[in-house]
């Protein structure tokens, strides 16, 4: 026997080269805000206005890497997002890379903060145990 499948569960929209321009996490909701919006995956693909919202959140991670996504040794830092965000309240976020798994999401990319002119390879990590919400204008 021969079973062939493609893991992950479909979504709606995708997050590829969008920017994220605000995340905020409270009561266990983590919400992600948009500057253009999410990208429709069926046809007709456009952009729509929207934002992403995962509710019953257990732990939020990020790591920052090395510079520009360079090869070779690097240092980094990983940290809980609130401590991140109380760092660089101000920043944006650059999704090249959406990741779903039970209960998970990653998100990568390239941070933006405005103290540095070079963007920082970027990942969050989430585990949530409720909903994984589009809102948009649609």
């Amino acid at each position: 026997m021969r079973t062939v499948c493609k893991p992950g569960h479909p979504v709606p929209y995708s997050l590829h080269d969008m920017r994220v321009s605000d995340i905020t996490l409270s009561d266990g909701q983590l919400t992600l805000q948009f500057e253009t919006g999410l990208v429709r995956i069926a046809e007709p693909c456009v952009q729509v206005d929207g934002r992403v919202v995962l509710t019953g959140v257990e732990s939020c991670e990020v790591w920052r890497l090395s510079p520009n996504g360079e090869y070779g040794s690097f240092s980094g830092k990983k940290q809980t997002w609130e401590k991140f965000s109380r760092k660089h309240p101000e920043f944006s976020f650059e999704v090249t890379d959406e990741l779903y798994g039970f209960n998970q999401v990653r998100y990568e990319g390239y941070l933006s903060l405005p103290d540095r002119e070079k963007l920082t390879e970027f990942c969050m990590a989430v585990y949530y145990t409720g909903d994984l919400i589009y809102e948009t204008e649609e």
